[in-house]
């Protein structure tokens, strides 16, 4: 019977982790990641170690069940605005160039 290896999912998991949160829980994060992903089949890795990578993105992002929706929603309005206005403006700008080489349209 062949032996298996461990997985290498527990080595990049705990990275998505802010670098204080993960120096001071590093070991709790690598043992969680381990015991997760020990007897979880080749889709069960994966889908473990995503939900290891999420937490730390929630935790570098702030996003938790300790702010209210309003706090996401204020926080996460001017970066759309913002994309939203350049999209405009980009689709405007194209618009206008190919309105100029648009041959008019005669039923």
């Amino acid at each position: 019977m062949t032996e298996r290896h461990p997985s290498r999912v527990p080595c990049w998991a705990p990275r998505f982790h802010p670098a204080g949160y993960r120096a001071e829980h590093e070991a709790e994060l690598t043992a969680i990641c381990t015991q997760a992903t020990r007897d979880a089949g080749p889709l069960g890795r994966p889908r473990e170690a995503l939900d290891v990578a999420g937490h730390g993105l929630r935790r570098r992002t702030g996003l938790g069940s300790h702010r209210s929706a309003r706090q996401v929603v204020g926080q996460a309005a001017p970066p759309t605005v913002a994309v939203a206005t350049a999209d405009s403006v980009v689709n405007l700008a194209s618009a206008g160039i190919s309105h100029k080489r648009a041959r008019p349209y005669r039923p």
